[in-house]
């Protein structure tokens, strides 16, 4: 099993968002996941009327298929905050790779003022 998350505080005036800080989470159980490939960042919408952070990563397992590598892919998670206090997002996440079809995930968007 393993999971990312995005996370970010931010203050807006109803129009702007006049500051915000993000950060992203995740987690491997202990039966062979790792975390293979991550990056992270953030980009300002038009005029500061909305921020974005996102995060890519790739979930890699060696041993829980003869051997055979599989993978589950972040790309992107990205959180969305609005100068308007909503918040949205959107999820880009698949399996791939030896014993992908033996897996199932969820994605999921929730927060806002």
């Amino acid at each position: 099993m393993n999971w990312v998350q995005d996370h970010m505080n931010f203050t807006y005036d109803g129009t702007y968002v006049d500051s915000a800080s993000y950060w992203d989470a995740w987690f491997d159980q202990w039966d062979g996941w790792y975390q293979a490939q991550h990056s992270n960042g953030y980009y300002w919408g038009s005029n500061y009327t909305s921020i974005t952070a996102w995060t890519y990563a790739v979930h890699e397992n060696d041993v829980f298929c003869a051997l055979q590598s599989t993978y589950v892919t972040y790309s992107d998670n990205n959180l969305v905050a609005h100068g308007s206090g909503s918040v949205g997002g959107y999820v880009s996440t698949w399996d791939s790779g030896g014993c992908s079809s033996w897996l199932h995930y969820d994605s999921f968007v929730s927060g806002g003022a």
